[in-house]
């Protein structure tokens, strides 16, 4: 028998055929679609092309995504965010996305290499996330899914420093009709659908309320606390209480995690972070170019405190499209909207002293309690004579 990768090969360079692109290497695949390295046959350049399995090309939701991504990325032109040259379809109709090829890690990657990092680049990365996220809220769209695997960590190169670049707007929301006209066949997501990952949603998707730009910086909150402390600020043995805690817990501050509340720059991070984490969004920033500015604020020349933790995450899958269920699985409201029980409150402080008793007190009790013990004793012996 031939070898089903070869054979798979050949059905792709022939598939390419009336494209200006060919098959240089696989990056990736998966049963739904794959990731490769391309050339353009013209212009000489090596790129990414995200591609979709024919058997989910010609309809479906997927289909809409990879469409939706690049009508989105084409309208934008920014250094912290990917840059999309093309969308298109192969000879057997499955359609096709092509990007520019970084080379690097995403942010994930670099954080299981690394562990935790030092809060200035936890600034600095931040602050890039936060540029780019500016220029596509300006566009009038919710990115709805940062986190850790969607965020490009490029090498440095020609002398250029690493930059960060915001990757994957496969389900994005697109704000107000003039933003919806300019970016027409946009596939809205219906209401009440959870949409994004649960370790890094806002409190208002896992709710299934009116989703804006103050949940992307939520998102962007949840992400420096990752950087910092090596793992995403809620960690629970299930998705259903980790979506439960971004709705009713207060997060710890890293700085109280990485066991530094002396450190007072680490602490002025630690604001920052926790505000974009607020559970209601007009309590956070009002715009990610507010929030960057309060990261502009920091000192610069402070000294961090950084360690070197493992990152672990709790569930990183992106999850599309699906129902708000949560309402059956927990006790119902009489609100049509998803109210989930408040879970007891958590001491971030340490146990108060118990107040001091009076001995006089204390001492009649026992004695109270040790007559009754007694009596009873002598009754049952008298019972038993008897």
């Amino acid at each position: 028998m031939g070898n089903p990768h070869v054979t798979a090969q050949d059905d792709l360079l022939r598939d390419l055929e009336p494209t200006p692109y060919r098959f240089v290497k696989r990056l990736s695949g998966g049963a739904m679609g794959e990731v490769i390295v391309v050339l353009h046959v013209d212009l000489g350049e090596e790129r990414v092309m995200k591609l979709i399995r024919s058997e989910y090309g010609h309809t479906g939701d997927l289909a809409i995504r990879l469409r939706t991504e690049a009508r989105i990325l084409t309208k934008l032109s920014h250094r912290n965010v990917v840059r999309v040259f093309d969308f298109g379809r192969t000879a057997s109709g499955r359609p096709f996305l092509v990007m520019e090829l970084l080379r690097g890690r995403t942010l994930r990657q670099l954080l299981v290499e690394r562990g935790q990092l030092p809060a200035d680049e936890v600034v600095e990365i931040g602050r890039q996330i936060l540029s780019g996220l500016d220029k596509v809220h300006h566009l009038g769209v919710v990115h709805r899914d940062l986190k850790p695997d969607n965020v490009f960590y490029t090498d440095p190169e020609n002398g250029e420093p690493a930059c960060v670049k915001i990757l994957d707007f496969g389900i994005v929301k697109v704000l107000g009709d003039h933003q919806r006209r300019a970016l027409q066949h946009v596939a809205p997501t219906a209401e009440g659908m959870l949409v994004g990952t649960p370790a890094f949603l806002a409190p208002e998707q896992v709710l299934g309320d009116h989703v804006s730009a103050p949940a992307d910086l939520y998102s962007v909150g949840a992400i420096m606390w990752s950087m910092l402390v090596g793992e995403p600020p809620f960690r629970r043995s299930s998705q259903l209480e980790l979506l439960r805690a971004h709705i009713s817990d207060p997060p710890e501050a890293p700085s109280s995690r990485l066991n530094a509340e002396h450190d007072l720059k680490l602490r002025a991070l630690d604001a920052v972070i926790l505000k974009a984490l607020e559970k209601k969004p007009r309590d956070r920033y009002n715009s990610a170019e507010q929030m960057d500015q309060a990261l502009a604020s920091l000192d610069d020349e402070a000294t961090f405190v950084s360690s070197t933790n493992a990152f672990v995450s709790d569930t990183d899958a992106t999850v599309v499209g699906v129902p708000l269920l949560l309402p059956l699985l927990l006790p119902s409201s009489a609100s049509p909207r998803l109210t989930l029980p408040a879970p007891e409150p958590q001491r971030l402080a340490p146990e108060r002293e118990e107040p001091t008793r009076d001995p006089l007190t204390a001492w009649l009790r026992i004695s109270f309690w040790t007559l009754v013990l007694i009596s009873l004793v002598a009754l049952i012996i008298i019972l038993r004579r008897t």
